[in-house]
């Protein structure tokens, strides 16, 4: 309960929308491009290698289970 409270204070609490942390390697714009390239037939993997994230991660964006706040 106190490292909880201690993250509120200090505004380290999870992010659900908006703008991810600084370490992420993708943004909102980044997560449009994907969708539109894999709509247009370029292949998970392809997309994987661009972007440098997983193949899994690629798919969970283009299914909205991540990053299901952006249209």
């Amino acid at each position: 309960l106190d490292n909880r409270i201690d993250c509120l204070i200090k505004g380290r609490e999870g992010h659900s929308t908006g703008i991810r942390p600084a370490c992420t390697k993708l943004t909102i714009e980044k997560v449009k491009e994907i969708r539109l390239l894999r709509k247009s037939g370029i292949r998970y993997a392809k997309l994987s290698e661009m972007y440098g994230v997983t193949v899994s991660q690629i798919r969970n964006i283009v299914r909205r289970v991540h990053w299901r706040d952006v249209e």
